[in-house]
């Protein structure tokens, strides 16, 4: 562009207010484009046909909005090539496409050929030409007249030989013609600018219009709005001071009626708790009178109890009623029982149950009823507590003594029934209480309760029939054992007879059982499957844990 031209332009610039009066205009011609072109893209009017319309206005309260100052060509059947040509970006292709198709792009057609043209891919005498040889153009039949030698040139610049002469030769042609295409270029830009500025001054006036109403309004509100809050202010505190001054008198009421509910509360609270003292006090001691009145009852012996043509209850053996030689019943155990490192590591738990009971190492006697192989004897005496086992398979208590350890052989309940009262600071039984007769567990457990110091513990340990394999199976391996005892019973009999505490705690430690796994959530029916995997993953053993509370009653047992 030549000094005059881009002066000009300058000065056109200037006059609409896009640039300062004392900016350099120095803006390369390609830069300044773009910029119009993008504004122009985001302010044009779609609708917008005619050229150098004035922007219209949406409503009579509307901001102008912008149209395309080209003029558009009207519908002919035959245009020229400069006609086309002189609009840019969307305007052209749009043009080309209302012109030549008789309809507008469609939004795929548009975005591609914008795409072509902005990326350089195809120029425009390439895009008019794809459009008017395209199926749809021969269609229509629209002439452009001198499109179809520049239009076969521009597609032979693609070839691989022939392009680079024929690019050559474009150039050279552009060259030629470069000072009337600026020429072009500088008017058409100087009317789209002088187009941007009336728009943009428009759309000024109009907005400081709208704004000098806005302000108006927002001033009416606002004032209207500060002389009802000052009215509500004012109606509030009123009734603010007479809310206080009511809550205030209420206050003081409440306080007075309140002192007097505490009194009233405290002396009530006092006489309830001395009258539930009371009552605890006298249960407690009915409740053991007659537990004591049982267990001195049981204790009679079979002879001396009334209409029992029997003979009495059946003798507490650890063994059971099932008639089985002792050698016998030893080898038994050592097939089916397990190593004796395999038993030590099972009882060792127990050692934090005592632990937790407060039973004092080398001083509590600790009893083990049905003491077996002695494996719960050594691990006592590993861990400096003092124990003594009961059995009456006279070869156990035997093979116990010759280990080394503190064994009796004798019938649990006899032996028992001779110690003073609360002298034991523990008694065990593993695997015992199934062997037993509901009567005669009653009468273990009575004897355990009197023998125990306050704060001695009671462990009893037997298989879990909540296990489905040991409750249907592997309890009857056996033959001594009775009937599988579910917790819930042996537990209420431990409290029912005078225990204090009992818990039950589930046993799978170094037990030899291997859980079945259980099926994901994704699998059809994995809820079901799942609840019935779990009766054969339980616990195969469990144990009561049962304290004994209340004051000292006998003196420790001597060793």
């Amino acid at each position: 562009m030549t000094d005059s031209a881009q002066g000009g332009l300058g000065a056109t610039v200037r006059s609409q207010g896009l640039l300062d009066a004392g900016a350099n205009f120095d803006i390369p011609l390609p830069e300044l484009m773009e910029r119009v072109r993008a504004e122009v893209t985001v302010r044009r009017a779609h609708a917008a046909l005619l050229a150098g319309a004035e922007a219209p206005m949406g409503s009579s309260n509307g901001l102008p909005r912008w149209s395309s100052p080209e003029p558009w060509p009207e519908l002919r059947h035959a245009y020229t090539l400069p006609e086309l040509l002189k609009y840019s970006d969307e305007d052209f292709v749009e043009v080309v496409f209302r012109t030549l198709l008789r309809r507008p792009p469609d939004a795929s057609g548009l975005a591609h050929y914008v795409e072509a043209l902005r990326s350089g891919m195809q120029t425009k005498i390439e895009v008019l030409g794809n459009i008017r040889f395209s199926e749809e153009g021969r269609a229509r039949n629209i002439h452009v007249d001198g499109l179809l030698i520049p239009y076969t040139l521009h597609r032979w610049r693609h070839k691989r030989f022939v392009g680079r002469f024929v690019r050559a030769a474009l150039m050279v042609g552009r060259m030629r013609n470069i000072a009337a295409r600026l020429d072009t270029l500088e008017g058409g830009t100087s009317r789209h600018v002088h187009y941007l500025g009336n728009l943009f001054n428009r759309f000024n006036s109009a907005a400081e219009d709208r704004f000098d109403v806005l302000h108006d309004e927002l001033r009416a509100v606002r004032n209207e709005l500060l002389e009802q809050a000052a009215a509500d202010q004012s109606r509030a505190d009123a009734e603010y001071k007479q809310l206080v001054a009511e809550l205030h008198a209420g206050m003081r009421s409440l306080g007075e009626e309140n002192r007097e509910l505490r009194q009233m509360n405290n002396q009530l609270s006092l006489a309830l708790n001395d009258r539930l003292e009371e009552v605890d006090k006298k249960f407690v001691s009915a409740r053991r009178s007659v537990l004591e009145l049982q267990r001195q009852f049981m204790s009679l012996g079979p002879s001396r109890v009334p209409g029992d043509g029997s003979g009495g209850l059946p003798a507490a053996s650890a063994s059971g009623e099932v008639d089985i030689p002792h050698d016998q019943y030893v080898a038994f155990e050592d097939a089916f029982r397990g190593s004796r490192d395999d038993i030590k590591q099972r009882v060792v738990e127990y050692i934090q149950e005592l632990d937790l009971a407060g039973i004092e190492r080398g001083q509590d006697l600790v009893i083990d009823i049905g003491c077996g192989r002695g494996e719960w004897l050594e691990v006592l005496r590993e861990h400096g507590f003092r124990g003594r086992g009961v059995d009456l398979n006279e070869a156990m208590a035997a093979s116990v003594r010759e280990l080394g350890f503190d064994a009796v052989a004798a019938d649990a309940l006899q032996y028992l029934n001779i110690l003073p009262a609360g002298s034991v600071g523990a008694i065990t039984s593993m695997h015992v209480v199934e062997h037993l007769p509901h009567a005669v567990l009653v009468r273990l457990i009575d004897e355990a309760f009197r023998a125990l110091r306050p704060g001695g513990i009671l462990i009893l340990e037997t298989p879990n029939p909540e296990n489905i394999t040991v409750g249907s199976c592997w309890f009857y391996l056996d033959p001594t054992h009775g009937n599988p005892i579910p917790s819930p019973l042996l537990r209420w009999l431990a409290t029912e007879r005078g225990f204090d505490e009992a818990k039950v705690v589930r046993l799978t430690k170094n037990r030899g059982t291997d859980s079945l796994p259980l099926v994901t959530e994704d699998q059809p029916g994995a809820a079901q499957i799942n609840a019935m995997l779990e009766w054969f993953n339980a616990a195969p053993d469990y144990a009561v844990v049962a304290v004994k509370h209340g004051a000292p009653d006998g003196d420790p047992v001597d060793a």
